[in-house]
């Protein structure tokens, strides 16, 4: 009978045929642990094209607006009045900059947040100046559009814009709920990629209805509301009792 390699462990090497048994595994191994992370890296969703242009202050001249939520009324890229939302830092809203201030041309300092052509300006407290402007800038008035029933599901605007990265589903759950308490403007966001839809969301009398849809926030919604175009923005106005979960 042939002799059978026996190792033991306090030797300094294994003998040839155990360690070119242990060589091919160990090898084997490797390779799927690197195949096997490749593979998951590529099912993943890619990152939003999407950004916070953080330490970068700017000054921005417009028109305030409170509604539909606090806002300032620039000029784009093209030239046309763009209505572009105010946060605060950390997880607030801007309502004490544009209160009492509706239509008033200003400049203010504030970092840019973007996501593809959709802009937000989280502004510096206390930074708003009277300003002359170049050009007109009406406030944009409201187009009602009818009533819309919409599933999807509600995010914080500052982060989902640029803020965090993906700002959405279940890993940002808690982050969203305090943003939206703190008084950042809730999304409703609908669909994905090229075909998203992305919606302010009011209670039915255009106010902010941040307070009672935290429960409703980072899962599958139905919300059954009139919608209106403010500028280059859509907006829902729906009762809390028209904004149900699908699911737990």
């Amino acid at each position: 009978m042939a002799d059978k390699e026996f190792y033991i462990g306090f030797q300094e090497k294994a003998p040839p045929g155990i360690a070119s048994f242990l060589r091919t595994r160990v090898a084997l191994l490797l390779l799927i642990a690197v195949l096997l992370g490749a593979g998951l890296a590529m099912m993943q969703s890619p990152f939003a094209a999407s950004f916070f242009d953080f330490g970068n202050l700017q000054t921005w001249k417009g028109r305030l607006a409170e509604a539909p939520v606090p806002s300032i009324v620039v000029a784009g890229e093209d030239g046309k009045e763009t209505n572009v939302p105010l946060v605060h830092p950390g997880k607030f809203g801007a309502e004490e900059t544009v209160s009492g201030r509706d239509g008033q041309a200003v400049e203010l300092r504030a970092t840019l947040i973007q996501r593809g052509l959709t802009w937000m300006l989280e502004a510096v407290p206390g930074s708003v100046r009277p300003a002359a402007l170049d050009a007109a800038l009406p406030l944009p008035h409201p187009q009602p559009l009818g009533e819309w029933a919409l599933v999807g599901e509600i995010v914080d605007s500052k982060c989902y814009l640029g803020v965090m990265n993906p700002g959405r589903g279940k890993v940002h759950k808690s982050c969203a709920i305090n943003c939206i308490r703190g008084g950042i403007p809730p999304l409703l966001r609908i669909g994905s990629g090229d075909r998203q839809l992305l919606l302010l969301l009011l209670d039915s009398q255009g106010q902010p209805v941040n307070q009672a849809i935290l429960d409703r926030i980072g899962v599958p919604v139905r919300v059954n509301g009139e919608v209106e175009r403010h500028g280059n923005w859509l907006v829902i106005k729906a009762s809390p009792s028209n904004i149900r979960r699908l699911r737990r």
